[in-house]
């Protein structure tokens, strides 16, 4: 059964994703945990340079709210 996203102000259905088997959410769960003992040991001047330009392409890219 798929999952659906659905715009509550539309109902219109933005999009579909496919459930994933317990394999595929062991493999997630192991390469999030395998990323963390990298991202963990990175410089904070580094991780907090890449936070910002993360938090600026969001805002550049923000879609504006309905009014």
């Amino acid at each position: 059964m798929a999952i659906q996203t659905i715009n509550p102000a539309t109902n219109k259905v933005e999009k579909s994703f496919s459930e994933m088997v317990d394999e595929d959410v062991s493999k997630a769960i192991s390469k999030s945990a395998e990323t963390f003992e990298i991202w963990k040991k990175t410089d904070c001047k580094f991780r907090s340079a890449l936070l910002h330009k993360v938090a600026g392409l969001l805002r550049e890219k923000r879609k504006p709210l309905l009014q």
